[in-house]
């Protein structure tokens, strides 16, 4: 029976550090796919990626991580913080994308800039105005500069490209007017 506590915690830190090893895995990731696609070829014009250029991606911001957590403790729970209200900044992206064909990309990347903006300045500077949390005062800010820019800039996203999307998310989910508690994910 003395064991068991011993056992116990090796357990829930094994279950901890899977739990870490899969969320950083999901993040880098996407750092190393979003730098080699949306920096790369952009800023070479180069139309294939070299995949050292997201492994280099994804050692600097393990590398930056360490170095971060390592200046102070409170380090890491301004990064647990910020992570939720930062991550809420791309639901306006995500639900353009999906349900609104009015959002453009001009309303949706000043939108994103906005609301993290916002976001961090809610969490640091005016520390949650009226008791709500930072994320959700950036996700305002957000959809309110997504939705007027891309009103003002009023490009509209061509229905070929909206149908090739839509055609995509139906193929694998189905009849995406369905509510979102009617919609089959595949198994």
């Amino acid at each position: 029976m003395s064991t068991a506590p011993a056992l116990l915690y090796a357990i829930v830190g094994v279950g901890i550090f899977a739990a870490i090893n899969s969320t950083a895995d999901a993040h880098l990731h996407a750092s190393g796919a979003m730098t080699g696609h949306d920096l790369y070829r952009v800023l070479t014009g180069s139309t294939t990626i070299n995949p050292w250029i997201g492994r280099i991606a994804q050692l600097f911001v393990v590398v930056t991580g360490l170095i971060m957590v390592n200046q102070s403790q409170s380090t890491l729970v301004y990064l647990g913080a910020l992570a939720g209200g930062l991550g809420m900044q791309t639901i306006p992206a995500l639900m353009g994308a999906v349900f609104w064909k009015t959002f453009n990309k001009y309303g949706v990347f000043y939108g994103m800039i906005v609301g993290v903006l916002v976001t961090i300045l809610t969490e640091f500077v005016w520390k949650h105005p009226f008791g709500v949390h930072s994320g959700l005062w950036g996700l305002l800010a957000n959809f309110a500069v997504a939705y007027l820019l891309s009103a003002i800039t009023k490009e509209v996203i061509s229905d070929d490209s909206y149908e090739k999307f839509h055609c995509v998310l139906e193929r694998e989910y189905g009849d995406i007017e369905e509510t979102p508690s009617d919609i089959k994910m595949p198994v």
